[in-house]
């Protein structure tokens, strides 16, 4: 993420219990041990490298890197182990600030040039193509536009009467240009029909703690102008998440030439209220 948190708690705690049996032929021995004989006993494991894995008489691999298997008596003379691995579930928990968490990308579908008339392109996807995008070569693309309001001194959001409270967020948009899908390097020289473009957003409520009223809509985007996108009256009201991926559309200039077009998209979350916004990643 993009942001210092003066207050957060990190949890860590679980784990996961994962056995090993016969199936399909694979049996799990402890070391030492070989399919068919008399077992041998468990003190021959190695620490750290847990049983041996065999397939129709053949050993195969070592199986789970994990020392001191508990192992059980199996059918006949075999002995099988029980083999653990651990994970963990993880959560941070934020107080006292404003976080913009993620920002979302939109790609239109191709659209046919023409010399007398726009064409509106439909949304396709949420991939990045500019290396100045927050999330750019990152595995996760988000898809939504997503507010984190963490503040307050208790875990009630309080709504503010007096125009105070909650946060506003806008976006803008840049000169569209062509860039380099493989480095994501747009040109600093904008399309002719720079101004012709508007991007056309429908945004829709996908997540809203609390219940508590949030303010989103149809909004276009024309190069060089801005427009709020996202309102809230209240201060603590959690995560919310707008998602702009059913409706929106991308308005292309007639005679625009062939090509492809990008344009960055900035978005400022400030608050209506005393308190920090930080952002998010």
């Amino acid at each position: 993420m993009l942001f210092n948190k003066k207050s957060m708690l990190t949890l860590f705690a679980g784990a996961a219990l994962l056995s090993a049996s016969a199936l399909n032929g694979v049996s799990a021995f402890a070391d030492g041990d070989t399919p068919g004989g008399s077992p041998t006993s468990s003190s021959n494991d190695t620490p750290g490298k847990g049983p041996s894995i065999y397939k129709d008489g053949q050993k195969v691999s070592r199986g789970f890197d994990f020392g001191n298997s508990k192992l059980n008596q199996g059918a006949g003379d075999k002995r099988f182990a029980t083999v653990s691995g651990y994970s963990d579930a993880h959560v941070r928990v934020v107080q006292g600030y404003l976080v913009l968490e993620t920002v979302p990308s939109l790609g239109f579908k191709d659209v046919a040039q023409s010399n007398s008339k726009d064409h509106s392109a439909e949304f396709q996807d949420n991939k990045t193509v500019l290396n100045t995008d927050s999330f750019w070569n990152n595995q996760n693309q988000p898809q939504t536009l997503e507010v984190l309001d963490a503040r307050g001194s208790d875990a009630t959001p309080s709504t503010q009467n007096n125009g105070n409270g909650g946060y506003n967020v806008s976006a803008s948009l840049g000169n569209f240009a062509t860039y380099d899908s493989n480095t994501g390097q747009a040109s600093s020289n904008p399309v002719t029909t720079n101004n012709g473009f508007s991007l056309n957003l429908a945004g829709k409520i996908q997540k809203n703690d609390d219940n508590y009223r949030s303010n989103t809509g149809n909004v276009s985007l024309n190069p060089g102008k801005s427009n709020n996108v996202l309102s809230n009256n209240t201060i603590g009201s959690g995560t919310t998440d707008v998602n702009f991926n059913n409706g929106s559309n991308l308005t292309v200039p007639a005679n625009t030439p062939g090509g492809q077009y990008a344009a960055p998209i900035t978005w400022t979350l400030a608050p209506t209220a005393d308190g920090q916004n930080v952002n998010g990643q």
